[in-house]
């Protein structure tokens, strides 16, 4: 629940590597391509579909209309990915302009047949979500666990269930938390998904995905921007341990 991308079922074999947008891979060290598709992207990663197998610590460079960009594997998946296949996120090093500007002047990000999603990251420093149905009184209390320009995962904090289910459109509220978000942002959401899963404690805890449909007034640039500043955080913290390791 990474991800508000839709199930893919692609043949890798098949990938076009002509495409606009997907291509090819190279291992930096053997020169071997890798035939990708794109499922995510932000300013500095791309969330990609390829073959099992992908070496995690050796550089990738990924074909742009800027030029080649070393990419490192920050993780692996098998969920949403076909046969023999995995979905990889791979994060820039040493990228100067981000992908969206790179891709700018292309006519589509993609011609791949499903929605490429916004990357999601990890909420270290988390933030409250105030979440209704329309014509309710209260909210429900929820703790981000990470999110993305278009849509966040969420947890339940209330000890009741939350009456949501995916389709239902809610209003919500993020609160401020000081650090990668400075300013209240309020809108209108549709739940995507819901897992539920039991603690130790036999409580049932939900977890929503959820998909940002409106914001009030201004604030699209707002959250956008406190997006790229997770972003960065996540991306200076592991350029860091890159080094540590070198």
């Amino acid at each position: 629940m990474t991800s508000n991308s839709t199930h893919l079922r692609i043949n890798v074999d098949q990938i076009d590597p002509d495409g606009e947008f997907y291509g090819l891979l190279t291992l930096k060290d053997t020169g071997e391509e890798i035939r990708y598709v794109p499922f995510q992207f932000s300013h500095f990663s791309v969330g990609i579909i390829a073959r099992a197998g992908l070496d995690v610590i050796s550089d990738l460079l990924l074909n742009t209309p800027g030029g080649p960009v070393t990419m490192r594997i920050l993780s692996v998946e098998t969920h949403d990915a076909p046969k023999n296949a995995c979905r990889y996120h791979l994060m820039a090093v040493g990228l100067k302009e981000s992908f969206e500007q790179i891709y700018a002047n292309q006519e589509s990000p993609t011609h791949v047949p499903f929605p490429v999603a916004y990357t999601r990251f990890e909420t270290l420093n988390p933030v409250v979500i105030r979440a209704k149905t329309f014509g309710a009184t209260n909210h429900y209390v929820f703790r981000s666990i990470n999110a993305s320009k278009s849509g966040l995962q969420i947890m339940l904090m209330d000890r009741s269930k939350a009456p949501f289910s995916p389709g239902t459109l809610v209003e919500f509220e993020i609160e401020p938390n000081g650090d990668w978000l400075d300013r209240e942002i309020r809108g209108h959401a549709v739940i995507e998904r819901l897992v539920t899963h039991m603690n130790q404690s036999n409580r049932h805890l939900q977890f929503f995905g959820i998909s940002i449909k409106e914001f009030a007034s201004d604030q699209a640039i707002a959250w956008a921007r406190a997006v790229a500043l997770l972003e960065e955080s996540v991306r200076e913290r592991y350029l860091k341990e890159l080094n540590r390791s070198a």
